[in-house]
């Protein structure tokens, strides 16, 4: 519902007691939303001094206010009373202002978390960041003269030659800094990289005892962008820590950054053009992209998203751009790897994407990933096409819409809804899931099959010598009964979009009529409750394989014929 708390029923002229230091006004309703200003305006409630009046609970009551909108009034009575603290700080005797004596105090000190924390504070919501901005020109404007800091600490460089050398090589936006900063000034290339160097190493050595707020921005840059960033990304997090965006860094071989942009940037990083991948800056730009390809190569190139940003160390914000700049795409939250032959490349974005695809489908994730889809990449054996969709040829036939599952008739089961609920009642006609353990391991995750027991295939109707295709929220699940022993297909995509990771165990409950439900337990290597069905007392600890269980007390897989 609404908004509720032990403050609704009080006036919010005493909730929001510094509002009370500005002079009574006009509501800002034009930077409200439609539905909030146009019920303020109906119910007469347009000046400051009639809301400080009413409480939480009398606009809770007014028509067409939800949460939503209590909400964004409450948002905007509390900028006004911020405001209204700022502007009585230093009205009459600014060193009485607490939070301004804080920050003196702070201001010196190797630890500022106070005012760090009002920096941070201006990455938020525009009139949070309003009201931070007010607060920290009233009590510390120092802090936000980062363009100040920035032209002190090139003090440290050395003289004037030293100091525009160092600048120019820091924030130049070529792959070759050195040789563009010689030949724009004259003198060898090692001479450049001498003056650089040591510039560098004074500098850095000046940051270390460097006022809070410079340290804080460079700390709070290497963070949110990550090991490789587009400048897109760069200019957001610049303007979020209050400095001037680049435009023009990486575009043209010349091209840099402004100066307080460029130095703050390469002293997060350094921060360096991507050879062949214009507009990407990365700590690493000559390794990046092989250490990409390296990673989604791994596990037969499809691989969860948050492995792939843990390893390549990448911001969110910045995954998906890179992975597309890199041949490849996310699906369903797995990074997928488009690079190789086009049908091997579909192969994958089909299991991940653990469903069958329209041809627009297939060539809209291929385009993402920079690959046109050829004209005769479908008809490769590896794909089947029902109506208009393509599925791989692995997955086996799909289950006919209102048909009999299979030819023969399969035994009724105990009813029960998963392995270690315990036992249920025997309802003659329901046929409910059978069950199969799946230990998620390496052979699991690199997309193995493995052999089920024969109860399995005969209670599901699988007939001799024929493949089933069963849907589950993550993909089909193919059970083969047509080798020397049953088997079910890999799991791997399955495991992967469930959330799996090694050492889980994965609960497959297949239902006669094509369907499964999948239920993944974290960290167990066996099933609770559950008598295995099929296999020796010491299977469980068999790396790779999968056995049906039942829940205690209740029969094994088949059921009473």
């Amino acid at each position: 519902g609404g908004v509720r708390g032990p403050g609704c029923s009080a006036p919010l002229g005493d909730l929001f007691t510094g509002a009370a230091c500005l002079h009574d006004g006009p509501l800002p309703l034009g930077r409200m939303g439609v539905r909030l200003s146009s019920v303020l305006e109906r119910a007469g409630w347009t000046r400051w001094s009639t809301l400080w009046e009413r409480s939480v609970d009398d606009v809770s009551l007014l028509i067409n206010v939800g949460p939503a909108a209590t909400g964004e009034l409450l948002a905007a009575c509390f900028d006004r009373s911020l405001a209204g603290l700022a502007q009585a700080a230093w009205i009459d005797d600014p060193g009485a202002d607490d939070l301004s004596a804080l920050l003196r105090r702070e201001r010196h000190a190797p630890c500022q978390p106070l005012l760090e924390a009002l920096l941070e504070t201006r990455a938020g919501p525009a009139p949070v960041r309003a009201a931070a901005d007010r607060l920290l020109r009233a009590a510390a404007p120092w802090a936000l003269d980062l363009g100040g800091t920035v032209a002190d600490l090139l003090e440290a460089a050395g003289n004037e030659r030293a100091q525009a050398i160092y600048v120019a090589w820091a924030t130049s936006g070529s792959i070759h800094p050195v040789q563009d900063v010689a030949a724009a000034n004259g003198i060898t290339g090692e001479r450049v990289r001498q003056i650089a160097t040591t510039s560098d190493r004074r500098v850095r050595a000046a940051l270390a005892a460097s006022p809070g707020p410079l340290r804080w921005a460079i700390t709070s840059l290497r963070s949110r962008l990550g090991a490789v960033a587009s400048l897109d990304q760069v200019g957001e997090v610049l303007e979020a820590v209050g400095v001037a965006g680049p435009s023009r860094l990486g575009h043209e071989p010349a091209a840099g950054w402004a100066p307080t942009a460029g130095l703050l940037v390469w002293l997060a990083g350094p921060y360096r053009p991507v050879p062949s991948r214009l507009g990407w800056v990365a700590l690493q730009p000559r390794a990046v992209v092989p250490a990409t390809a390296s990673c989604l190569a791994a596990d037969g190139g499809v691989r969860r998203i948050d492995e792939v940003l843990a390893e390549l160390d990448l911001a969110p914000a910045a995954a998906e751009a890179w992975l597309h700049a890199c041949t490849a795409v996310v699906v369903h939250g797995l990074a997928v790897s488009l690079s190789g032959p086009l049908p091997a490349a579909i192969e994958r974005v089909l299991d991940a994407a653990g469903r069958p695809l329209t041809r627009e489908e297939i060539a809209a994730h291929l385009a993402a990933g920079g690959r046109t889809l050829a004209a005769g990449a479908l008809r490769d054996r590896r794909f089947r096409c029902d109506d208009g969709a393509y599925r791989l040829a692995d997955w086996g036939p799909l289950p006919a819409a209102n048909a009999p599952a299979a030819q023969v008739e399969p035994p009724r089961v105990t009813r029960s809804r998963r392995p270690g609920t315990g036992a249920g009642t025997e309802e003659p006609g329901e046929r409910e899931p059978l069950w199969l353990w799946v230990r998620v391991d390496a052979a699991v995750l690199a997309g193995d099959e493995a052999v089920i027991p024969t109860s399995l295939v005969e209670g599901l109707g699988v007939a001799p010598l024929s493949r089933r295709s069963f849907a589950t929220r993550y993909g089909p699940v193919v059970v083969a009964n047509d080798g020397a022993a049953p088997t079910r297909g890999s799991v791997r995509a399955v495991a992967l979009a469930a959330g799996a990771r090694a050492g889980d165990t994965m609960m497959i409950g297949f239902s006669p009529d094509g369907h499964a439900v999948v239920d993944l337990r974290h960290g167990t290597g066996q099933a609770p409750n559950a008598a295995v069905a099929g296999a020796p007392p010491e299977a469980p600890g068999v790396p790779g394989r999968s056995f049906t269980v039942t829940p205690t007390n209740a029969s094994t897989v088949g059921g009473p014929r």
